[in-house]
């Protein structure tokens, strides 16, 4: 089957390198690839289960001698970082 499909011009240049590459045609190569992406569509790995801790929250003394006053007043000093709550 025919049709017209908009593909930038870098992706296309490199498909078709690859398609002569592989001695195919580019029809072959995008057949190959839209077959490949659809077989695999369903079968991605689940993604991992995050941990959630439940805790009276706020920061807690990490190691002796530092507050969670002086890592706020660190990442409040750090460009770009937002200070903690």
């Amino acid at each position: 089957m025919r049709t017209t499909v908009s593909v930038s011009d870098e992706l296309l240049l490199a498909a078709k390198r690859l398609a002569r590459h592989r001695g195919q045609t580019l029809s072959e190569l995008l057949d190959d690839a839209l077959r490949r992406e659809l077989t695999h569509q369903g079968s991605h790995p689940a993604r991992p289960e995050v941990p959630v801790f439940h805790g009276r929250g706020g920061l807690r003394q990490v190691r002796p001698g530092i507050r969670s006053t002086s890592l706020r007043t660190a990442a409040a000093r750090r460009p770009g970082l937002d200070a903690l709550p």
